[in-house]
């Protein structure tokens, strides 16, 4: 099921006793496939936020989370307790890059937003979803959004919460 909503301003009619067409033109509805377990990750190649070059196909051999959040999402907020503690249990592992897609639309509030709340894993702004083809190729509606994605570049996981940390154990168990 999907819903779409788009909001059309109509002018006043000044004959209320006359009906009149009201021409909208076209609208094109692009739709978003299911991202799925056992899929290719969708490469990207995207900047950090300390200039480097962050190249999906560049983290081959290592367990990578995903993070799609905003600054200004609460729920991203509210999950970023749980992102530390991973980071802090795996962050320091060779085996396994953490990153962070910013929806914000400016750098220097991710910046400044990540420094303060001491996300010190890797970050990425990606800009308003407009502006950006990453989140519909991941198959994104909402943010908080997490991927697991193997050594392989095969997603293993879209998940939230302590259930990442689950996950990440046992990608780390199919490595040996």
């Amino acid at each position: 099921m999907a819903v779409a909503v788009h909001t059309i301003n109509v002018p006043e009619s000044t004959d209320e006793d006359e009906r009149h067409v009201l021409d909208v033109g076209e609208l094109a509805v692009e739709m978003n496939s299911q991202l799925c377990k056992g899929q290719a990750a969708p490469l990207f190649d995207v900047e950090a936020l300390d200039g480097k070059r962050i190249r999906l196909q560049d983290l081959r051999g290592k367990i990578v989370l995903l993070a799609f959040w905003a600054s200004w999402c609460g729920e991203c907020v509210a999950e970023i307790p749980v992102l530390k503690e991973l980071y802090k249990a795996f962050g320091g592992d060779e085996r396994f890059a953490m990153i962070g897609l910013s929806l914000d639309r400016s750098a220097q509030t991710v910046r400044n937003f990540t420094k303060s709340q001491e996300m010190n894993w890797t970050q990425a702004v990606l800009g308003d979803w407009s502006q950006t083809t990453i989140p519909s190729q991941y198959a994104v509606s909402y943010i908080p959004t997490m991927y697991l994605i193997d050594q392989n570049g095969v997603l293993v996981e879209v998940l939230r919460g302590p259930k990442m940390r689950d996950a990440i154990e046992k990608a780390f168990a199919d490595l040996e």
